[in-house]
């Protein structure tokens, strides 16, 4: 059973960056945000999956998914509508948190501050005057 992923090297790199602007304390909760704004895509994350290296940042599971693994495991069913093993919902958190990462990534870096970063992702939308 697996219990570790892997991101790929460019996922990494920006990880770090957003770290580093956002100054979160965890990489995990940059992850979950990765695998959250992944999961408001319709698309399959792995319909277009590049054989992406896994030279990246390494975390546990349990350590991604929290208290909340169940949780994140009906969330990868319900987006791709059917019943999937635990190696596929592994196969598919990865490549949500690869597809997410670089949307926070280029929010992050086209925003003008954290605020208009959260609007941003969370889908507000604001009028700045």
């Amino acid at each position: 059973m697996i219990k570790r992923i892997k991101t790929s090297k460019k996922a990494s790199k920006y990880l770090d960056a957003i770290q580093n602007k956002l100054k979160l304390s965890t990489k995990a909760s940059i992850l979950r945000i990765a695998l959250s704004v992944s999961l408001k895509d319709p698309v399959d994350p792995l319909k277009n999956e590049n054989n992406l290296d896994s030279n990246g940042f390494e975390i546990s599971l349990s350590t991604l998914y929290g208290d909340y693994e169940t949780y994140y495991k009906v969330l990868i069913k319900e987006h791709c509508k059917k019943d999937l093993t635990n190696d596929e919902i592994i196969k598919y958190i990865i490549a949500h948190i690869e597809r997410g990462i670089v949307v926070v990534y280029g929010e992050l870096m086209t925003s003008n501050s954290v605020e208009q970063f959260i609007n941003k992702i969370v889908g507000v939308e604001v009028w700045y005057i």
